[in-house]
Parts: C-alpha cells; structure tokens; sequence
C-alpha cells in the first residue's frame, strides 16, 4: 500500500504511532486464534470422551 506521505519528522513520528499500533493488535489478534485453537482442542477432546462413554453405554 503507498501513502502520499510528506517527508517531515511529524509524519515519521504519526506512522511510527500507527506501526506500533498495527504489530500490538497483529500480535493480539493472534494471542486471540491461539486461544481459541486450544479451546477448540479441548472441547474436541470432551466430546470424543462423552461420545465413547455414550457408546459404551449404549452397547
């Protein structure tokens, strides 16, 4: 992406302001996917014990 920017230090300083805002919610955004990666795991892991218990159950 270009940006018509004017090369003067106020301008350096409010991209600097917006990378740094931009890599904190990068980084966020995937602190959330890890998160929601392992509660995914757990809950797949939940519902393999209640299936077999289920099953055996029923058998």
């Amino acid at each position: 992406m270009i940006l018509n920017i004017n090369p003067n230090r106020m301008e350096l300083l409010r991209i600097r302001k917006r990378l740094a805002l931009a890599h904190r919610g990068h980084r966020l955004l995937s602190e959330k996917r890890d998160e929601l990666s392992r509660q995914l795991m757990e809950l797949s892991r939940q519902l393999g014990q209640l299936r077999r218990t289920v099953e055996g159950e029923l058998l």
